[in-house]
């Protein structure tokens, strides 16, 4: 929609600035074409159908939807930063819907933390290399934290704790992760705020037969 209306007013300039409008229509499609992926990825996803599995990079996905909301992030005066683990192995999965995972966090953050008063109001997004060999991502926010109560139904679908919000952003990711063989859970941080972590199989590694 922002691209959409910048580029009618380059159309509308005395001088209409054909470059920028071709800029802004590229930008369109492109997301148009993600917009499309995810829905499609979503609709398998529910009719639990198979994902399509390849080696995807967790540092590129958390670059790139950092990215993608950054400047929402600077609008609601929230400093976002990316923290990103080197050599990270890469994980077998669904690019897409791993990215709708980050991006469903990120939101969730957002939202935890840009009311806030008195107090400065950071996410961070993290990777990193676990112990066990597993290939974690956080994303840690300065919010007002969790609750008990709230941490025992996060994940249940249509349960949320925003004003006209679905609850469907943690359900659908929790079903996104374990479709991938990971786990998801959330806690809250010791200076406050929560931390939100998923983990992955990294690529290659044999994964044991469900039950």
């Amino acid at each position: 929609v922002t691209n959409a209306q910048a580029a009618l007013r380059f159309l509308l300039r005395e001088t209409p600035d054909f470059l920028e409008v071709e800029g802004a229509l590229r930008e369109i499609a492109k997301d148009g074409k993600r917009s499309g992926e995810i829905m499609q990825r979503l609709r398998n996803l529910l009719k639990k159908s198979e994902i399509d599995l390849a080696p995807v990079d967790l540092n590129a996905v958390a670059q790139e939807v950092a990215a993608l909301v950054q400047a929402e992030f600077s609008q609601a005066g929230v400093s976002l930063t990316v923290d990103l683990a080197r050599d990270l192995p890469r994980v077998m999965g669904d690019r897409i819907q791993l990215e709708q995972v980050v991006l469903n966090l990120l939101a969730n953050s957002l939202e935890a933390t840009k009311e806030l008063t008195g107090k400065v109001r950071t996410v961070q997004v993290i990777t990193r290399k676990e112990d066990d060999g597993g290939i974690g991502l956080a994303v840690r926010d300065s919010g007002p934290g969790l609750s008990p109560a709230t941490l025992d139904h996060l994940f249940e679908p249509f349960f949320t704790t925003k004003t006209g919000g679905m609850g469907m952003g943690l359900a659908v990711s929790k079903s996104i992760i374990e479709a991938h063989h990971g786990r998801i859970w959330a806690e809250p941080q010791r200076a406050g705020g929560a931390a939100f972590h998923l983990s992955l199989p990294a690529a290659g590694e044999k994964e044991d037969e469900p039950g």
